[in-house]
Order: structure tokens, then C-alpha cells, then sequence
């Protein structure tokens, strides 16, 4: 190899190091501007289970614990700028696609648009599940509910319900990251 190929290497491998390092620096930055531009501000920790797991949502939002059963172990509701959710503990030895599918199977609401992805959540693949319901005055509602799969036999369940008319697709940016600050202490 010559210098001039040698040079050449060496600026493209920089180039390739600084194009990584902005990568992660824009990630992270991208998602405080969706939570600022959808006016969310910045995210707020809860804790759940005597400090066992942890969640995050924005800090404008308001919260209600709801008293769960033997299946959930925590429930708490959500409601801020459109959207409203759960966010739940859930008791489940089973996989989180199955779940995931009984929930949809069990709805009382009739749905279409069905959609089921896999979700990547740090080091946790988690489902995501797309899905459309309509109300009787009108009303159509966008549902996302994210599955993750925890420690103990327990699954993390995070329901957001956004009217259709409401809903933009920067939205999931705000999602994600707070399915992506559900954790385990």
C-alpha cells in the first residue's frame, strides 16, 4: 500500500469514527426535540413494586395508580396532550408474542389494521402491536401497545391511545422512548 492509500484509509476510517460518534449525539438529541416540539417536555421517573422497576413519561402528564389484580401487579393510567395509556406490570411465565396475541384475541372493541412487530428495547426484544378501534360516537383511536419481556416472570405492558385525528407519526419517537425507559433496578 502507498502513502496516498494509506492517507486515504486513515481520513475514511476518521470520517467513519466522527460519522458514529454524531450518529448517537443527533439519536439522542432527536428525542428531546419530539418530546419538546410534541409538547411533552422532559421525561419524569416513577418507581413500582417497592422500587424494583422503574418507568418513565413526560413530566406534564398526569398519573393514576389503579388497583390491579392477580393478573397485574401494577397499573397506572396516564393522560396528557391527546393521549392517554397504562402502563402495567404483568404476571406471565409465557413468551411475549403470546401474550400479546391473547390480548388482541380478547378485545372487546372490534379492531382491524392489525400490525405486530418486533421491537428492539436496549438489549430486549419486545413486540409492538398496531391496531385501529372505533367507537360508537365516532370516534376512531390509534392503539400501540408495547410487550417487554422482564426478569422474574413478569412482562411490562405499555398501552398508548391516541385518537386517529390527533395522532402524528413523530409520536413514536415520544413512545419508544419511554418504552425504552421501562427497566429493572
Amino acid at each position: 500500500m502507498n502513502k496516498k492509500q494509506l492517507t486515504m484509509t486513515l481520513i475514511l476510517g476518521a470520517l467513519m469514527l466522527l460519522l458514529i460518534f454524531t450518529q448517537r449525539f443527533f439519536d439522542n438529541n432527536f428525542k428531546k426535540v419530539a418530546l419538546t416540539n410534541s409538547n411533552m417536555g422532559e421525561l419524569k421517573e416513577y418507581s413500582m413494586v417497592n422500587g424494583q422497576f422503574a418507568y418513565s413519561i413526560p413530566s406534564k402528564w398526569s398519573l393514576k395508580d389503579i388497583n390491579s389484580d392477580d393478573y397485574d401487579v401494577f397499573k397506572a393510567e396516564f393522560k396528557g396532550n391527546d393521549i392517554m395509556g397504562y402502563i402495567e406490570l404483568i404476571n406471565n411465565n409465557d413468551d411475549v408474542v403470546s401474550v400479546a396475541q391473547k390480548d388482541l384475541d380478547n378485545l372487546i372493541l372490534s379492531h382491524d389494521k392489525e400490525k405486530i412487530d418486533r421491537y428492539k428495547s436496549g438489549k430486549r426484544n419486545c413486540i409492538k402491536v398496531i391496531y385501529k378501534t372505533k367507537i360508537k360516537n365516532g370516534y376512531t383511536f390509534v392503539n400501540i401497545n408495547y410487550y417487554i419481556p422482564l426478569n422474574e416472570g413478569k412482562i411490562g405492558k405499555v398501552t398508548f391511545i391516541v385518537k386517529e385525528d390527533s395522532y402524528k407519526d413523530d409520536m413514536s419517537v415520544v413512545f419508544n422512548s419511554i418504552v425504552d425507559n421501562y427497566i429493572c433496578k
